[in-house]
């Protein structure tokens, strides 16, 4: 089965998109209600037709809400583009007065390269007549000037994706059997971070089919060592070791209490123990199968304690 890398990047988007903003928007996120986010994609079919059929790029259009008091929408205009385009200025600015025309809205624009081109990096749009002067600025994120370390620093799901692109660009024609290792490698990198098994199951399918082998039956065989991978691998990192000291904890305060107050106590020591480890309030909830409200009232009052220094 091949899946066309526009397809998976818009699926990516879409399931880590409080992530991707974590990564790129650090110093935003706490404007942001990610609670609130409709995606966008019947009205960017609308608004561009002509991009509906066209598999060299991908583009996903958000609307997310601000909890700073205002009644706008915040547009977040997100697109991924994978090779050298002369006419890409120009697109990104018809993007944008197209959406502006439409909605009104602060305009946030995201242009994710991730093409092999080391002389292709546009950044602005500008035309001119006499006397009149557009300039348009875009923010852009060029994987090619990346350096690999970045990644391994910023703990969060989305970097595993850009990695995945990023390592997309180095590979040139490597072999299947060197290739399967490569992507091994991000594998394995992902149980390290300690990431929930839903969270590991959706990047798994991105870095299984966006670098393609040459031979489709190399799929198999790294779903195969994937497979073993999951059941030899020993206590793989921070969640692992945090639900195992939830259980003694649960078993400890059941001998005491109940098992029932006993397994809500080892839960919340947690939750606790995720939280002041950095993990986020959607991260814990997902890792323990637990509501966030649940988790945000623990984050909320660890804050008001003093142990949790930055929202989560």
């Amino acid at each position: 089965m091949m899946i066309r890398k526009d397809t998976l990047w818009k699926s990516i988007i879409e399931d880590f998109f409080p992530e991707l903003m974590h990564f790129f928007y650090p110093e935003a996120v706490s404007l942001l209600d990610f609670e609130q986010v409709e995606f966008l994609d019947k009205e960017l079919e609308q608004l561009f037709p002509e991009s509906v059929d066209n598999s060299r790029f991908a583009d996903k259009l958000i609307k997310v809400k601000r909890k700073d008091g205002q009644e706008l929408w915040q547009l977040i205009h997100i697109e991924v583009q994978g090779y050298a385009d002369p006419t890409f200025e120009e697109r990104m600015f018809r993007y944008y007065y197209r959406i502006f025309d439409r909605y009104g809205l602060s305009i946030e624009a995201l242009a994710i390269l991730a093409d092999a081109s080391p002389h292709f990096h546009p950044q602005v749009y500008e035309t001119a007549s006499f006397k009149t002067r557009l300039t348009y600025h875009f923010h852009t994120y060029k994987l090619l000037e990346q350096q690999r370390a970045t990644f391994d620093e910023i703990h969060n799901p989305f970097s595993a994706v850009m990695l995945t692109a990023f390592e997309a660009i180095q590979v040139g024609r490597l072999a299947d059997e060197s290739l399967l290792e490569l992507k091994l490698s991000l594998f394995r990198r992902m149980l390290d971070q300690g990431y929930s098994k839903s969270v590991i199951g959706r990047i798994s399918t991105f870095i299984k089919y966006y670098v393609h082998f040459a031979n489709p039956e190399m799929n198999a065989k790294f779903d195969e060592a994937v497979s073993k991978i999951r059941q030899t691998q020993e206590p793989m990192g921070i969640i692992e070791a945090v639900i195992h000291e939830f259980k003694q904890e649960a078993y400890k305060e059941g001998e005491q209490h109940g098992l029932e107050k006993g397994l809500e106590k080892g839960l919340e020591k947690s939750i606790e123990k995720l939280l002041l480890k950095g993990f986020s309030v959607a991260e814990v909830s997902d890792m323990l199968e637990v509501e966030k409200a649940r988790v945000k009232k623990i984050a909320d009052r660890l804050r008001k304690q003093g142990e949790l220094k930055t929202e989560k």
